[in-house]
Order: C-alpha cells, then sequence, then structure tokens
C-alpha cells in the first residue's frame, strides 16, 4: 500500500496544514469579534456567567460527540460538523449588530464550542492519516499552519475592522468556513476507513469513567488535574481584568475589536520567540521543573507589579505574557509530565485531564471570581491570582519530584505498590 510506505504523505501534510491554519485563521477572527461584542453590550461583568453557559455547552456536545463515535463511522464526521457550525453561525448572524445582546453572547458561547470542537476532530483526522514514524516528521509542518494562521487572523481583523466593521468580521468567518469545508472533504478522503472507533482525545463513555476512576486513584493525576484546573483559573481571572480595563479603554466597539487583534498579535510574537529561542535552552538546563515555573512566576510578579504600581501597560504585558508562555512553553511542559506514564494512562486519564480540566477551570474561576468581586471588588482581584498561584507554584514543586521519581523508577503511579524505606540501625 502507498500510504503505508508514506507516499503520497507531502500532498496529506499540505491538506491538514491548510486545515489547521483555516480552523485557527477563524478562531483568531472570532475571539475579538465576540469579546467586543459581549463587553460592549453586556459588559466585562458578564464574563463569568458566559463562562458558566461554555462549559455547560462544551460539556454536553463532548459527552453526546463521544456517544455518536461509538455507533457510526467517523470517516465524514468532520464535514457533518463543519456544516452544522456554518448553519448555526448563519442563525446567529442574522441577530448579531441589533440592540439585543443575547446574540453576542451565543455567539461567545459558540467561538469556545467551535474551538474545543474543531482542535479534537482535527488531531483526530491527523492522527488517522499518520502513523507514528512519519508523524514525527510531518507534525511540525502541519502545526505551523497554527502559528501563521494565529498571525495572519490577527492582522486581518486589525486590518479590516475598520474598512467594514465588528460585526461584518462574521461574513469572513462565514467564508473561511466554506473553504474549510472543502478543504476538510478532501482531506477525509485520504483517511482510513476505521468505523466505530473511537477518537484519540475524545473518549466514549466508558473510557471517561475508566479515565476519571485512573485521575481519582492515582495521587500524580490528581495533582495534575488540579494544577491545570488552578492554572486556567488564573488565566481566566487575568482575562477578566484585560476585558474589565477593556470596556474602560476603548467604548466604540470597533475599537475594541482592533484592540483585541493587536493584542492577539503580540500573543502570538511572544509565543513563537518562546518556542523557537527559549523553551529548549530552559528546558536543557532547568529540565521540566523550569518549564513549568516561567508561567506561574510571571503571573505572580505580574499581579504584584499590579498591586504596587496599578497602570494599564502592567495588565496588559501581564494578558499578553500568560497567553503566550502558556501557548508555549508552559503547554510543552505540560505535556512532559505524561512521558513517564503508562499509554493507558496517555489516553484515558489525559484524555479526562484535558477536556475537562479545561472546562471546569471556567466554572470554578466564575464561581470563585462572583463572590470575591461581590464582596471585595474588581480593584483587588490580583490578590486571588497571587494567592492562586502561590498553590500552584507548590504543586509545580510536588508534580516534578514524582515525575522525577517516576522517571528514576524510585516511584509508581500507585503508592501503594512502592516499596516502604529500610531502616538502617
Amino acid at each position: 500500500m502507498s500510504g503505508e510506505r508514506g507516499e503520497g504523505d507531502f500532498g496529506k501534510a499540505v491538506l491538514l496544514f491548510t486545515n489547521f491554519f483555516l480552523i485557527i485563521l477563524i478562531y483568531t477572527i472570532v475571539r475579538p469579534v465576540r469579546n467586543a461584542l459581549v463587553v460592549t453590550q453586556l459588559g466585562a461583568q458578564a464574563l463569568p456567567y458566559l463562562w458558566i453557559a461554555t462549559a455547560a455547552c462544551v460539556g454536553v456536545f463532548v459527552t453526546i460527540y463521544g456517544r455518536v463515535l461509538d455507533l457510526v463511522s467517523r470517516r465524514w464526521i468532520l464535514s457533518v460538523t463543519i456544516s452544522g457550525f456554518f448553519v448555526l453561525l448563519l442563525a446567529i448572524h442574522c441577530f448579531l449588530g441589533g440592540k439585543a445582546a443575547w446574540p453576542g453572547a451565543v455567539f461567545y458561547v459558540w467561538g469556545d464550542v467551535f474551538s474545543v470542537v474543531m482542535m479534537e476532530q482535527f488531531w483526530s483526522l491527523t492522527n488517522d492519516t499518520f502513523d507514528a514514524t512519519r508523524a514525527k516528521r510531518w507534525y511540525g509542518f502541519i502545526g505551523a499552519g497554527a502559528v501563521i494562521g494565529g498571525f495572519v487572523g490577527s492582522i486581518l481583523t486589525s486590518f479590516l475592522v475598520h474598512k467594514i466593521g465588528t460585526v461584518h468580521l462574521v461574513f469572513i468567518c462565514e467564508a473561511l468556513i466554506v473553504v474549510l469545508f472543502g478543504t476538510a472533504f478532501h482531506a477525509q478522503s485520504i483517511r482510513k476507513s476505521v468505523p466505530k472507533v473511537k477518537v484519540a482525545g475524545t473518549p466514549g463513555s466508558n473510557e471517561l469513567f475508566a479515565g476519571f476512576k485512573l485521575v481519582g486513584n492515582y495521587p500524580y493525576l490528581s495533582l495534575l488535574l488540579l494544577f491545570v484546573v488552578l492554572t486556567e483559573v488564573i488565566t481566566n481571572v487575568i482575562d477578566f481584568q484585560f476585558n474589565t480595563l477593556l470596556q474602560e479603554m476603548h467604548p466604540g466597539m470597533d475599537q475594541k475589536t482592533a484592540f483585541l487583534a493587536n493584542v492577539n498579535l503580540a500573543i502570538n510574537i511572544i509565543s513563537v520567540s518562546m518556542t523557537l529561542f527559549f523553551a529548549s535552552p530552559i528546558h536543557r538546563r532547568l529540565g521540566v521543573l523550569g518549564g513549568l515555573l516561567v508561567l506561574p512566576l510571571s503571573n505572580f510578579i505580574g499581579a504584584a507589579l499590579l498591586i504596587l504600581f496599578p497602570v494599564p501597560m502592567i495588565l496588559i504585558g501581564l494578558k499578553c505574557c500568560s497567553k503566550g508562555f502558556d501557548y508555549s512553553i508552559h503547554r510543552v511542559s505540560k505535556e512532559m509530565l505524561y512521558i513517564p506514564t503508562p499509554a493507558e494512562v496517555k489516553y484515558k486519564a489525559k484524555a479526562v485531564i484535558d477536556m475537562f480540566g479545561y472546562r471546569v477551570s471556567e466554572l470554578v474561576g466564575s464561581l470563585l471570581l462572583l463572590p470575591f468581586i461581590a464582596l471585595i471588588g474588581t480593584k483587588h482581584v490580583n490578590f486571588m491570582t497571587i494567592a492562586l498561584e502561590g498553590c500552584v507554584l507548590g504543586i509545580v514543586i510536588v508534580l516534578v519530584q514524582y515525575y522525577q521519581g517516576l522517571q528514576a523508577g524510585t516511584r509508581t503511579l500507585d503508592p501503594s505498590l512502592e516499596p516502604e524505606p529500610s531502616l538502617s540501625i
């Protein structure tokens, strides 16, 4: 078989590169548009409530999606899903731009669900196309599609928002989704015929239960889940502060959209720079501990500076560094924590931690922010960030010690199987 010999891999990689480029390009346009709509029409104080709605919608969708994949072939599921998102976006677009605020809120949730589902389906398609050996050769090239998509989306949004306005940028997204449907349709033709097999990272009900059981039974995985949730909670807190500032600095919707696009461009520059020039030296000299400490230390220092010098530029810098480090060295370092774990953990437990951990963080962040703001006020949110980052730093140290023990073979995932230390007399 030609596919088994790797013939035609370049064409497949180009198709997947294009798909990844378009998915990130679309979301990079959607993100500033939806934030500008919500902050203008509802105010930044509505974001925690939208996070709760998003977490609920994503949880329901992912659960249903996992069960559907137990029953049907996934050969053409990507095209069907894109069609569904397109129809929903057309319906939402009909109501955008009016006096009613609810269409902007629905569009906000649509954007989050789109990003989660499309990323899961894209990597499912990619993993079905290449085996492990060929993946090492082509995944770097395919991943570059996301980087370029982020840059192009930010620049395009910043340029076009002053030409056509925030709401009309949705037309661009709809046109790009049509192109995405075409490329996805062709990409699926190279997918191996694998009916009724579950997608990696999107487990069915049995795998979800097994994944939760693994996380609950093993302290290392429980700590890893807690680490993911707290880190994302802090990201959401910083995002809330940033959007509150956005509401105060830029009264117009188009101004907000342009500003957000420029911030996203800065985030992409930080992420690429960190990946290309700093991630490898940090990992070589300081190991996984050094990589995991970059984000929490940056957030801790940024929050402390905001308490001492509450000026907009520090908050903007904190937002850019938080996202830029998260998308680069932090994400790579976190993935390294799975290396010494068995294959079952990498599949089942990782799916639970990655999918549900990130979604639960939005719910937890909302439940922490709402009472804190009501009782203490928005201006003192930085104290919450510092307290949470103190917890994260402690978890990082414990996690890395456990990770090093697993690497050296002196520890196991199940503490009950570890030999008791001998007492010397």
